[in-house]
């Protein structure tokens, strides 16, 4: 099993729940880091298209519940937004994993970018694979 595909399961698995247990809707943003999960009322989730986990600048307020995954996860809430503690651990649950989950894809397919790229691309890959060697220091260390 790849991870991507682990991720995708996670991801169907947080839907799944949000869906039947809850009335929200879910949002991944995986464009950008920190991956950020946001849940919205049902109905409020198109006032956000352009959503990137910003406060509303007027309100200082997020949409619904976020979880955001920093080096350590920030959550952050509406006032007025509620769930039973239940609810809330399993949506914490299933979106730390859906995070975790994520990192390992990302990883697996910078890995195989990198196998498969032409040698121009190859060269420009293993740059950033050398940073991060760098940054993250080698196995031995």
């Amino acid at each position: 099993m790849t991870a991507i595909f682990s991720y995708k399961q996670k991801v169907g698995e947080l839907k799944e729940y949000v869906k039947k247990n809850t009335g929200l809707v879910v949002h991944i943003n995986t464009e950008a880091y920190p991956v950020v999960i946001s849940f919205f009322k049902k109905g409020t989730e198109q006032l956000n298209l352009f959503d990137r986990h910003v406060e509303d600048e007027d309100k200082g307020k997020t949409p619904g519940l976020q979880f955001i995954f920093y080096e350590k996860m920030e959550i952050k809430t509406q006032d007025d937004f509620g769930v039973s503690e239940e609810v809330f651990n399993k949506l914490k649950t299933l979106a730390k994993e859906v995070n975790r989950l994520y990192l390992n894809a990302f990883c697996e397919q910078v890995r195989d970018k990198i196998a498969h790229a032409t040698t121009d691309a190859r060269v420009s890959l293993s740059a950033v694979v050398r940073i991060t060697e760098e940054i993250f220091g080698g196995e031995d260390e």
